[in-house]
């Protein structure tokens, strides 16, 4: 009972520190940003590219660095592991960073009035927002199904504790039994040794 109380015990410490590091209300946040901030730089491009004097240069790269930061997060450490674990359109998130970098020439080049240059833009960066819309759902959907494991898992792991614990204490309370047993049978048998020691010794005197 002790060794299993120890193991269930470890176990619960796992998973209460992957609740405590937890990234995944981190990681939905960055995607969900990453989305917001595509849908703003392909804004910007358009406003810049129609020259109604809504937006500059300045605030286009502006638009795209932010972009690129947004993707950068979730395409390495701990975002990206955690969205390829999740499998499926997540997965697709973390190259979206390649992706995005790989406009930084189209946007240097993008003028004013340009229509062309912005379409080509378009291209790339609508069906990325698309993509990253998607996967924000599925990344929500995934988030909550892992958290619902791991307070399941918690659950079961104090449950597992609890019967250890109190199986620990019928043992012990058994023990006690036992022992308050023996006590009463060992006084016994000496009261009947005093008994018995008592008649040889009166049979003794007679004889």
């Amino acid at each position: 009972f002790a060794a299993s109380l120890l193991t269930a015990s470890y176990r619960l410490l796992l998973v209460e520190r992957d609740m405590r590091d937890d990234v995944g209300e981190n990681l939905l946040w960055f995607v969900t940003q990453a989305q917001f901030e595509s849908l703003r730089f392909a804004d910007a491009a358009r406003r810049y590219a129609a020259d109604d004097g809504t937006m500059d240069r300045d605030g286009l790269r502006e638009r795209y660095d932010v972009l690129l930061s947004r993707l950068a997060v979730l395409a390495d450490g701990a975002p990206r592991r955690r969205l390829e674990s999740y499998g499926g359109l997540p997965t697709t998130i973390p190259g979206l960073a390649v992706t995005a970098d790989s406009l930084a020439p189209q946007v240097n080049a993008l003028m004013p009035r340009d229509m062309a240059a912005l379409g080509r833009i378009l291209e790339t960066v609508e069906p990325m927002t698309a993509l990253l819309q998607q996967g924000s759902l599925e990344t929500a959907h995934a988030e909550l199904a892992r958290h619902v494991g791991l307070r399941e898992h918690r659950q079961d792991s104090i449950f597992e504790i609890l019967s250890y614990f109190l199986g620990i204490m019928a043992s012990g309370g058994v023990f006690i039994w036992l022992l308050r047993t023996e006590v009463r049978q060992s006084r016994r048998l000496a009261a009947q040794a005093q008994t018995a020691e008592a008649a040889a010794k009166a049979s003794e005197a007679r004889f």
